[in-house]
C-alpha cells in the first residue's frame, strides 16, 4: 500500500504553544485535578506539572551519558560501538520525552517552552517541531487508516520479524515527505512555528557540524548512532501498539474504540518512558498530561479492553509475536509479499 504525502491541517495542539483551543478531549477527574506544579522546584523553573521534574532529570541524564561516552571513547577502542548500542536506552527515553512534550506543553512561559524544545531537539537528534505533521496532525487523526503515514498495514511480509524490523524503512520516506510539506507551508506563513523550526534546526545542525569537525568518528559513535537507534525505536513501536487492533473513525478522540491500541502496562517500562505504554487512553485524550494516564487507564480502559491488548511486557510481546514462535497473526495471513 502506498500512502500519498498529504498534510492534515487540523492540529491536535495549538501551534502557538498555548493550550488546545475549544474543548479538547481532556479528561481530568476531580481526584487528580492538579494542572499546575505547586512544588517549590516546579515554581522556580516554571513547570506546569510536577511530574515533569522526572522528565528534566531523564533529559539531563541523556546529555550526561553522551558527554561521558565522548570523553571515554578514546580509551574504549572498538568497545565504543558497544556503548553506542547501549546508548539506545537514553535515546529512546528522549524520544518518549519528545512525544509527550509535543502533545502537552511543559512550561508556563512560551519563551521557556520554545527554549526547551530547542534543547530537546539537540537531545533527540531531530527538530522536535517536525514531530507534529506526521504524529499529531496525521497519525492521531487517521490512526491505521489509508491516510495514516505510519499505518502498519503497509507491511505485508509473511515472516513477521520482517514486519517489525523493516517497518521503519518502509515508513520513513513518507514521514520525510510529510515533514517537507509542513516546512514549506510554514515557510509561506513566516509565523512563530517556522521560526521555531529554524531555531531548532540551527541549534541541532550547528552543534553537529562542530562535533564532526572536532572528531567525526566520535560523533558517529557517541551522538549519531544512539540517536538514530532511538528514533528507529520510537517509530517502530507503532507496529507493537497498533498492528492487529481495531480501527476507529478518524478523529474519534474520546469516543474511539478502546481496542484500537495495544497497551504495555509494565511499571518499570512506564516509569522510564513516562507512561508511554498506556496507549489507548493517550489516543483518546492526547493533550492530557502523561502523569494522569495510569489512573485513567485503570478506570476507562482496563474494564473494557480485550485482555490480550493489555500486555504486561513489551519485550515478551516482541519475542513471542515476532520471533518465537513468531506465528503470523490471523489478520496478516491473506497478505502476500
Amino acid at each position: 500500500m502506498c500512502v500519498t504525502a498529504t498534510l492534515v491541517t487540523r492540529p491536535l495542539v495549538d501551534e502557538n504553544l498555548a493550550e488546545p483551543k475549544g474543548k479538547p478531549a481532556v479528561y481530568v477527574p476531580s481526584a487528580w485535578d492538579k494542572t499546575a506544579d505547586d512544588s517549590m522546584l516546579g515554581k522556580l523553573i516554571g513547570l506546569k506539572y510536577p511530574g515533569d521534574i522526572r522528565t528534566l532529570c531523564f533529559l539531563i541524564a541523556k546529555f550526561a551519558s553522551v558527554v561521558a561516552h565522548w570523553m571515554l571513547s578514546p580509551y574504549l577502542g572498538k568497545w565504543t560501538w558497544v556503548v553506542s548500542v547501549l546508548g539506545f536506552i537514553p535515546a529512546f527515553m528522549t524520544c518518549c520525552i519528545t512525544h509527550n512534550a509535543m502533545h502537552c506543553t511543559m512550561f508556563k512561559n512560551k519563551t521557556a517552552e520554545s527554549t526547551f524544545r530547542a534543547v530537546l531537539s539537540l537531545g533527540l537528534g531531530h527538530p522536535v517541531q517536525l514531530y507534529n505533521p506526521t504524529h499529531n496532525h496525521n497519525h492521531h487523526v487517521h490512526t491505521q487508516t489509508d491516510l495514516d503515514h505510519i499505518s502498519t498495514n503497509q507491511m505485508q511480509y509473511q515472516q513477521h520479524w520482517k514486519n517489525l524490523l523493516y517497518y521503519f524503512f518502509h515508513i520513513i520516506p513518507s514521514v520525510a515527505a510529510l515533514e517537507g510539506i509542513y516546512v514549506k507551508e510554514e515557510w509561506k506563513k513566516r509565523g512563530p512555528t517556522f521560526y521555531r523550526i529554524a531555531t531548532q534546526t540551527a541549534v541541532l545542525y550547528g552543534t553537529w557540524a562542530y562535533l564532526i569537525y572536532v572528531d567525526w568518528q566520535r560523533f558517529l559513535a557517541c551522538v549519531y548512532l544512539p540517536g538514530y537507534l532511538g528514533i528507529y525505536g520510537i517509530l517502530s513501536i507503532s507496529m507493537l501498539q497498533h498492528d492487529g487492533c481495531e480501527v476507529s473513525e478518524p478523529m474519534a478522540g474520546k469516543d474511539m474504540d478502546v481496542n484500537s491500541a495495544r497497551n504495555f502496562v509494565d511499571p518499570s517500562l512506564n516509569y522510564f518512558t513516562m507512561n508511554n505504554g498506556y496507549h489507548s487512553v493517550h489516543h483518546m485524550f492526547p493533550n492530557t498530561h502523561w502523569t494522569k494516564y495510569k489512573p485513567m487507564h485503570q478506570e476507562l480502559i482496563k474494564p473494557k479492553i480485550k485482555p490480550e491488548l493489555d500486555d504486561p511486557s513489551i519485550l515478551g510481546y516482541i519475542w513471542r509475536t515476532h520471533f518465537y514462535p513468531g506465528v503470523l497473526p490471523a489478520h496478516r495471513r491473506n497478505k502476500v509479499a
